[in-house]
């Protein structure tokens, strides 16, 4: 097994129970690494990932947007690139808001719907 392979699954080897990431990390790098450190374990951790720096309508990493067609398709790139069905906190990943995202939360659960099964 690689060393990185094996640095990787300390945390979770230790008890570490909350991951939290972002698509701008990397970018998109490193929810893709968290989605090979949690495979087979996605149930021992409660997943945390942000959106809103990285507009998925051609402005690309550290244009903010919290529109809710950028967070449709931030949340499922995210659920892809962490190769899970399911994100149990997902949240904005920036202060500053303009008047469109003023309500990223209300247009995160408007724009997001969830599978269960």
């Amino acid at each position: 097994m690689p060393v990185q392979m094996t640095i990787r699954d300390v945390p979770l080897d230790l008890g570490v129970t909350h991951v939290d990431t972002a698509e701008i990390y990397g970018p998109y790098a490193n929810e893709e690494l968290v989605g090979r450190a949690i495979k087979g374990r996605r149930h021992t951790v409660a997943l945390a990932t942000k959106f809103g720096i990285v507009s998925h309508s051609g402005g690309g990493p550290g244009v903010l947007d919290s529109s809710p067609a950028n967070i449709r398709a931030a949340v499922e790139g995210s659920l892809k690139r962490l190769g899970t069905d399911h994100i149990d906190l997902y949240y904005g990943g920036h202060g500053r808001h303009s008047r469109q995202s003023r309500f990223g939360g209300h247009n995160a659960s408007r724009a997001i719907r969830r599978w269960d099964g």
